[in-house]
């Protein structure tokens, strides 16, 4: 027995699959390729950041204060946060192709001889609508031994 269509019937299985690509896979894809981006920028932004604060804190440990005294200080100045920044930057060099914005901040603990630092980066999304801010943190202290 052969089924037969009506005319109001045909083509009904393009408005399904019609519906189906934009209920399941548009987000799906949106989900892959504006996720996997973040997760790009995350990972590169928290690289940055932890080079840019261990640099601060190497450029800002008095290693003839440690040799006479044994004790671990900071000197401060702003060589110390130029490096940091410049380190920063330097780690990031490919953010204007990725198109995101990413800025950074040290706070030195000169008593404790640990620096704090933390960043941020604006994400905009390529496929969804707006953006996302993600927020970083990182710290270093120097430790030298004799």
């Amino acid at each position: 027995m052969v089924a037969r269509h009506s005319r109001r019937e045909s083509g009904q299985s393009m408005v399904w699959s019609a519906i189906v690509m934009m209920t399941v896979v548009v987000p799906l894809l949106m989900l892959v390729t504006d996720g996997s981006r973040l997760l790009h920028v995350r990972n590169r932004v928290q690289t940055a950041l932890d080079a840019a604060c261990e640099d601060a804190a190497w450029q800002a440990a008095d290693l003839a204060h440690f040799r006479e005294t044994g004790e671990v200080t900071f000197q401060s100045g702003w060589r110390v946060l130029a490096s940091a920044h410049a380190t920063f930057s330097n780690v990031l060099g490919e953010r204007y192709r990725m198109n995101y914005q990413a800025s950074m901040h040290v706070q030195p603990d000169y008593s404790q001889a640990v620096m704090y630092c933390d960043a941020q980066a604006n994400v905009p999304f390529l496929l969804a609508f707006g953006s996302k801010t993600i927020h970083f943190a990182s710290q270093s202290q120097i430790r030298f031994s004799r």
